[in-house]
């Protein structure tokens, strides 16, 4: 590496030696021979600009504006060192480099061209020098010297072609481009010539010296411009033209030199323009500064260019900042030139918009005008924490400007730049010591450091501050000392300190703390007891400390105790191990933070409640043992990820809820039993052994629970509203468990249920039990009911069927027959063939029905029999039926949900049923037929 850095300065020490070696003097013999050449303005490429912004062939008449159809280059970024590359070597400023054929110089930031940048790339067609020239010391941006190859021929030094900065490819729109080019005029007349394409146009004021300069005709792919005395002699003048273009066109220019002079040189871009071209406002900048009060200040500095000609000032320069700046809430502008206010009524200012108008634009010309500006940021925006930056603890706020200057209303050019602000809100983290009180041989571990403050706040919205102790500390002297606390900010992650106060004292444990609860007392008393230390009179609480294990006594009997919050104190739990023992109560959540406790043993107990979640962080748990108890709820998520456990009893409890996946089964021992537990699939869990572990649950296996309840519910109509939980309403679902044998099981409180359209899929209730609720049902769909989730378990799912209530006739006889004798005056029975029936069908609720009849006379061919109809309910009274155009009734009575269908036709025997009576003259043997008509109608409750 250093041979190469030793190398490297060696070749620029040479370089530089051989770039500053004197030109030869050279006669007036050396002049280039300029005659029959013309004066600009002659062939077909050459152009005059006027100071309308027209520039007009003379040869064609072709006129172009080139103040709204071209693209006008020149450089415009911040700093060239970064912008310019040479076979992507960064160059030194205001120095020449010896650069050899093919190699190739990148210049960024040179045009725009709908919003994006262009980026110029150059070819060295020969070996040449270059230097890359800084504001202030240079007029250009990139000169060029012929140091050999070309001289005394017509060649190019440079070929050039213009692409899209960021994507580097070449742009096809059919657009032009403006190219500067210059070269200072020798003390001699005409020793060199510009060497430029002739399909290439070249523009040049009607007024400068350039239309005076001599043009060759075109010299094969080239045309030349003479350099020297084109005004009669003297030197230092410098030659500017500019060549126009296509967009998409590569470029050839050079210089040729007379063989016996040393070198020439031209340039392309000017940074103090003599430039024949509009000048365009691409100079600009926003810049951010955090006033430390949470909020940023803005300068937007904008270059506005002095105008060869009064046309070429754009109608208005428009400055926009308005996207996306809803939570920086952005002050009004204050415009400054020279450090001198400009009055608000020059410019026009809305929505976080700055319009400067021609008439600004014209005045503060050859000026640099700053626009500065405030936000007063929104913090309690949740969007604005989106700006947040967490490790740098500072927020980034994009702002982008939008620079646009509109020439007229079909031309315009915008450039975009962003500035990410960054800020640091000035948080303010407070708290007020307790003056806690502590126990001597405690440390902070026994303590919560919210007990040790108070008023805790953050000057952030919406912010919570997050308290810990910075380190622990050990309260082993009697006295007052400081301890330190750290405030966290929730949202923001910045941290402060601050020291409270505390008083250490010798302060004995008494029952109170563990809530008189003898048999835990007694147990601490029973292992002191060899060190003569007992609770209420000397015995601390780093003594707990020394506490690993709880077992089950013999004998023992805790009728109506229960286990306190504060056994939490015996940190160093190991064994708890509480069976049989006739405790009631809750499992307090403080069991949670015995995070050394390895066997957790309670069965046999009446202990109620839920499992408490907090049973999670037990991370050294091996054997968990609550069965036989009075809990409810669910298993609390996050058991089943304690590695360490191997042993498992929950059964005999009113557990409900899916059984997560214990991922390291299978358990030896993991009893679900005698519980409404379930698991989500068709099969048992692979972690539980044995089939007989989790029996009258409803996991899936030989001796499981299924949830079933009414298969079929009646509704009136579409949309009809029932109560699936109100044992009162018509649509109660009864829902419940039943064994294998049918026997039914009443479901624990705490179950789930969805309730959907089989069909369609949509829910129409997800949740508990609620007598209230109410959803709406259509007839002849099915919907299922999905039991605490668990989709995947058919143990979990029943179904219902919706019918409409309705009456009808489900049959009526076809054919009735009646065997009659001459004579017989009795009433005989009208019988029904053994084919047909007479049935009703009726699942309403509540509601009655008459049965009606109409009858005609019975008829031969020739006679008509004497006689009645009559009809025997089960009074077995008969009622005449007379022949009549009207229905009269013969039967009435209930509807019957549950049996649907009422055959009125079985009941029919000699005694009840249809009947037919002669009279007793008149009737001939013969053949009779005769018609009857049935009816059912419903009738109003009371109803006659």
């Amino acid at each position: 590496m250093l041979r190469k850095k030793i190398g490297y300065i060696i070749f620029f020490f040479l370089l530089v030696s051989s770039l500053f070696s004197l030109p030869k003097i050279c006669s007036a013999a050396d002049f280039i021979d300029v005659s029959g050449w013309s004066h600009f303005g002659y062939l077909s490429n050459e152009y005059i600009l006027n100071d309308q912004g027209i520039a007009s062939n003379l040869t064609t008449g072709e006129q172009i504006d080139i103040t709204s159809n071209v693209i006008n280059l020149n450089y415009f970024g911040q700093n060239i060192q970064d912008d310019v590359r040479l076979q992507n070597n960064v160059l030194k400023l205001d120095t020449y480099y010896r650069v050899y054929k093919d190699q190739e110089l990148r210049v960024k930031n040179i045009g725009i061209y709908k919003g994006k940048a262009l980026e110029m790339r150059i070819t060295f067609l020969h070996d040449d020098g270059v230097k890359i020239g800084s504001i202030g010391k240079s007029d250009c941006l990139v000169n060029f010297i012929d140091l050999n190859d070309s001289k005394g021929t017509f060649a190019p030094d440079i070929s050039y072609y213009l692409v899209d900065q960021e994507s580097g490819e070449l742009i096809n729109d059919n657009v032009n481009v403006m190219v500067p080019v210059s070269s200072k005029i020798a003390y001699y007349e005409y020793p060199a010539a510009l060497v430029i394409q002739k399909d290439i146009g070249l523009v040049v004021t009607d007024t400068g010296l350039e239309k005076n300069a001599f043009r060759s005709r075109f010299n094969g792919a080239y045309t030349n411009i003479a350099l020297g005395g084109v005004t009669g002699g003297g030197g230092g003048k410098r030659l500017d033209v500019s060549m126009l273009h296509p967009l998409n066109k590569k470029g050839e220019i050079g210089i040729y030199i007379r063989p016996d002079f040393y070198s020439s040189d031209f340039s392309l871009f000017n940074y103090a323009p003599r430039i024949i071209s509009p000048q365009q406002y691409n100079k600009m900048s926003v810049t951010s500064i955090d006033n430390e009060l949470g909020n940023l200040n803005y300068i937007i500095e904008q270059e506005l260019p002095k105008q060869g000609f009064p046309v070429y000032y754009p109608e208005k320069l428009e400055l926009d900042y308005s996207k996306e700046t809803s939570n920086l809430k952005l002050s009004q502008p204050t415009i400054f030139s020279e450090n001198k206010v400009i009055a608000a009524s020059e410019y026009d200012f809305s929505n976080n918009k700055v319009t400067l108008p021609n008439s600004f634009l014209k005045k503060y010309a050859g000026q640099k005008i700053q626009i500065k500006f405030s936000s007063d940021i929104d913090y309690s925006d949740k969007k604005t924490l989106s700006y947040y930056d967490k490790d740098k603890q500072n927020f980034k706020f994009p702002l982008g400007l939008k620079s646009t200057s509109v020439k007229n209303s079909v031309s315009k050019t915008e450039i975009e730049v962003t500035n990410n602000g960054v800020v640091k809100f000035p948080l303010v983290l407070k708290a007020d010591g307790r003056n806690k009180t502590v126990d001597i041989e405690s440390s902070t571990d026994n303590y919560n450091e919210k007990d040790f403050i108070t008023n805790v706040s953050t000057n952030f919205p919406n912010d919570t501050v997050i308290t810990t102790f910075k380190n622990k500390v050990e309260f082993n002297t009697v006295g007052n000392l400081t301890i330190p606390i750290t405030l966290e900010s929730e949202l923001l992650g910045i941290k402060n300190e601050i020291m409270v106060q505390v008083n250490v004292i010798a302060r004995p444990v008494t029952s109170a703390f563990f809530e008189n609860q003898a048999w835990l007392i007694d147990e601490i008393n029973r292992q002191f007891s060899s060190k003569g230390k007992k609770i209420d009179e000397n015995l601390y609480m780093p003594d707990l400390l020394e506490i690993t294990s709880i077992t089950n006594r013999t004998g023992a009997d805790f009728l109506d105790q229960y286990i306190p919050k504060n056994i939490a104190a015996l940190e160093n739990l190991e064994v708890i191990d509480l069976k049989d023992k006739h405790l009631s109560g809750y499992l307090p959540d403080e069991l949670g933070n015995l995070t050394k406790l390895k066997k957790l043993s309670i069965f046999g107990n009446s202990i109620k409640g839920e499992i408490p979640k907090t049973l999670s962080k037990l991370e050294n748990l091996e054997f968990l043992a609550l069965d036989d108890n009075k809990l409810t709820g669910t298993i609390p998520p996050g058991l089943e990820n304690i590695s360490t456990l191997r042993q498992v009893y929950l059964n005999k409890n009113n557990l409900v809820g899916i059984v997560p996946t214990f991922s390291l089964g299978p358990f030896s021992n993991f009893h679900i039993w005698e519980t409404q537990l379930t698991y989500n699939d068709d099969k048992r869990p692979s972690f539980i052994n044995k089939v007989t572990q989790f029996k009258q649950s409803f996991v899936v296996g030989t001796d499981s629970l299924s949830l079933t309840g009414n298969i079929n519910i009646a509704i009136t109509t579409k949309g009809t509203s029932i109560k699936p939980f109100d044992p009162s309403d018509r649509g109660f679902l009864n829902l419940h468990a039943q064994k294998n044998n049918k026997t039914r099981v009443e479901l624990y409180s705490g179950h789930t249920f969805k309730i959907i359209n089989k069909k369609s899929k949509q829910v129409l209730y997800n949740g508990p039990a609620n007598k209230s609720l109410e959803i709406k049902v259509d007839p002849a769909e099915i919907y299922q009911v999905i039991m605490d989730g668990a989709d995947k378990n058919p143990n979990n799912i029943t179904e219902f069927e919706t019918t409409l209530r309705e009456y009808k006739f489900s049959e009526v006889p076809k054919s009735l027959s009646l065997d009659l004798k001459l004579g017989d005056l009795e009433y005989q029975p009208v019988k029904i063939s053994s084919k047909d029936n007479l049935i009703l069908f009726d699942n309403r609720l509540n509601s009655q029905w008459q049965l009606r009849i109409k009858t005609s006379e019975l008829k031969s061919k020739t006679r008509t029999m004497a006689g009645s109809y009559f009809y025997k309910s089960k009074d077995e009274v008969p009622v005449e039926i007379p022949v009549s155009d009207t229905f009269k009734t013969i039967e009435k009575g209930n509807s019957e949900p549950d049996m649907n269908t009422i055959n009125l036709s079985k009941e029919w025997n000699d005694r009840r049923g249809l009947f037919y009576k002669q009279a007793n003259t008149g009737n001939y043997k013969d053949s009779y037929s005769g018609k009857i008509d049935w009816q059912l109608i419903d009738v109003p409750m009371g109803g006659k």
